[in-house]
Parts: C-alpha cells; structure tokens; sequence
C-alpha cells in the first residue's frame, strides 16, 4: 500500500517538474545564488561561500600583521644576540693573544728558573760555613725576592 502512494507521489512530482522545469531551475538558481552571497556557515559540500570568504580574508590579514610583527621582533633579537656573539667572539679573541703571549712569558720563566735551579744544584754545596758567605756574597745580585725581579 505504501508503495503505491509513493510511486504516485513520484509521478506526480515527475508531472510536477515536467510541466514547470523552468521554474525549478529558476528557483536553484537563486537559491544557490542567495546561499553564495548570504550564508555565513558552509552547510553543503563544504562550498565556500563569500561571506565565509570575507571572514577568513579579515581573520587572515590579522593573523598576518600578528606574524609580520612577531617576525621584525625575532630580527631584532637575533640582531642583538647576532651582535653580542660577535663581541664576545672578539672578546674571546684577544683574551687567547693574552694567553698565548702569557704562555711564551711562563715558557721562558720556567727556563729561566730551570737553568738557574740547574746552576745551583750544579754548584758544589760548601762544606764549610765561609766558603757557604762566600758563595751567598758572589750570588748575591742574582738573587731577587718578591717584586724586585
């Protein structure tokens, strides 16, 4: 029984759009037309429509001067970062010429001092208390203390 109200409701909907086609499309037409320029949410086939557009173009442009500033602000500090690397490079730089020009001054020293500590232990020790005056009077002018050197 229902089969048969639906099979006549399909013929005379079929009758109904073979006698007034033009008017159906017509009427799609500006459906779809109104929903383009009017509706707000996507509701089919997730068709854009220009409001949704527009929404997105307004919400992007803002997203985008967000990203164009937060950008100048990162140039900025990798600048500054960029300029302190560079300072502390230079820094670092002549604080290494010190330490090798540091390094050749203790190099020589500890020569110095091994040769002396070599003339000393090479010099006979005396056995005697004058003969130890006499050594001390003769090394006299080498020896140096403190700050005198």
């Amino acid at each position: 029984m229902w089969v048969t109200v639906l099979l006549g409701g399909l013929q005379n909907f079929g009758n109904f759009l073979l006698k007034y086609w033009k008017e159906v499309v017509i009427g799609l037409m500006v459906a779809t037309i109104g929903y383009q320029n009017f509706a707000t949410t996507r509701f089919f086939f997730g068709a854009d429509t220009i409001p949704y557009l527009k929404a997105q173009n307004v919400k992007l442009a803002a997203d985008f001067k967000t990203a164009v500033t937060a950008n100048a602000t990162l140039t900025q500090s990798i600048t500054a970062l960029n300029s302190t690397i560079e300072a502390d490079a230079a820094q670092s730089a002549q604080e290494q010429a010190q330490i090798t020009a540091l390094q050749g001054k203790l190099n020589t020293m500890a020569a110095n001092n091994s040769k002396k500590v070599q003339t000393i232990l090479n010099t006979p020790t005396p056995k005697y208390c004058e003969t130890s005056i006499s050594l001390l009077r003769q090394y006299q002018k080498q020896l140096t203390w403190g700050a005198q050197q």
